[in-house]
């Protein structure tokens, strides 16, 4: 039996011959193109509508925030040259198109790209030049008090070191994060996030006036930690702050609430009473509380009537305690109580956006080095770090 396309001169089939059946290109999806995954997705903002600052007024991510010109700050923001401006201002973004710049420039203000100032600083700790491409994902929004500006320096830092081939301590990766926030960048911020971001697990952390840390691990037990994971819900209030400003104010207002201070200082101490051991949660969550009222009777803008609103509806509905995270203001409202109270919790603050809770229990390290070997300077080209 002849096949088909057997007789004499019948092999000359057509380019894109596919044996009678429905050609590849109408069985694919309609969809054409492909998802570019480096892409960089904007909060964008038109000129026009910056008119709504005073003359003279230095415009910050946080500003535009604030005033509702864009959501928050997940994306980094470009401003774009629709329309007028019609008074000199100092804007800082994240890009700006050509038209734009020049818009501002000719209304007598001026402008500011904001480049990663982290990373920059990290690369040069490093030793290392501009021949990196560094990719960093976050899970959580800056400005929220999780301390993701911290915990991405000691990634970076300790990516990077992995990079050279180098390990580095824990405390190495502490200190030198703390020099690029505070010495380097001048951020008017503590060291704990550093501390904890580089250590992880559950840590009595002293700050000793000679600048030296201890870092103390908690004697707690397992199923007490796992209880207490378990107690712990974190709801994000949909506000964020421009944390350095709170945390100026209080720097300049601490000689006039020293009590207030050291009582919050001591709670830390007690705190880890509670945990270790046996642990008791209960006292745990009554310190948590204690904790808070100190805390709002600092002021410094650490008080928000939503915030306050959703503490006090979640204690009449069995919270312990909570605590708002980071320098206040807004962010992550984390809050203990029984498992069995959490459902009526997230009903009666309208279900908000949660972030699951655990404690990590090793800190920074590498979880991932290319197989490709790939060598720049005798080392592996990529790592990734949390």
């Amino acid at each position: 039996m002849k096949g088909q396309k057997s007789r004499s001169g019948g092999n000359k089939m057509r380019p894109g011959f596919e044996g009678g059946q429905l050609p590849i290109i109408k069985r694919l999806p309609e969809k054409r193109g492909f998802t570019n995954i480096f892409r960089i997705e904007y909060s964008t903002v038109n000129l026009n509508r910056l008119n709504i600052f005073e003359a003279e007024t230095e415009v910050t991510p946080e500003k535009l925030v604030a005033a509702g010109l864009v959501k928050s700050l997940r994306h980094p923001i470009k401003i774009l040259a629709d329309g007028e401006i019609k008074r000199p201002l100092s804007i800082k973004a994240n890009k700006f198109s050509a038209a734009a710049k020049a818009k501002i420039e000719a209304a007598g203000g001026n402008i500011e790209e904001i480049k990663h100032e982290l990373v920059r600083e990290a690369l040069r700790m490093t030793g290392l030049g501009r021949h990196l491409e560094l990719t960093t994902i976050g899970d959580v929004p800056a400005g929220t008090g999780m301390g993701s500006s911290s915990s991405l320096t000691v990634g970076i830092l300790n990516a990077l070191y992995a990079y050279r081939g180098h390990i580095v301590s824990a405390r190495r990766l502490s200190e030198e994060a703390c020099r690029i926030e505070i010495e380097i960048l001048g951020k008017p911020i503590g060291k704990q996030d550093q501390y904890a971001a580089a250590f992880g697990g559950l840590n009595y952390i002293r700050f000793n006036p000679d600048e030296s840390v201890d870092v103390e691990p908690v004697p707690a037990a397992p199923e007490t930690i796992t209880e207490l994971e378990s107690r712990i819900i974190l709801l994000y209030t949909d506000i964020q702050r421009d944390a350095n400003e709170i945390l100026q104010k209080q720097s300049d207002g601490t000689k006039d609430r020293m009590t207030v201070l050291r009582a919050m200082r001591d709670l830390a101490d007690a705190l880890r009473h509670a945990v270790a051991g046996p642990g008791d949660l209960e006292e745990f969550g009554n310190l948590l509380h204690e904790g808070w009222e100190l805390k709002r009777s600092l002021g410094f803008g650490i008080a928000v009537s939503k915030v306050d609103e959703w503490y006090q509806q979640a204690r009449k509905l069995g919270a312990q305690g909570g605590k708002l995270l980071g320098a206040g203001g807004g962010g992550f409202l984390m809050l203990m109580a029984p498992r069995e109270r959490h459902e009526l919790i997230r009903d009666a603050l309208g279900r908000p956006q949660e972030l699951a809770f655990s404690i990590d229990r090793r800190g920074s390290r590498i979880i991932f080095i290319s197989d490709h070997q790939r060598l720049l300077h005798n080392q592996p080209r990529t790592g990734i770090a949390r």
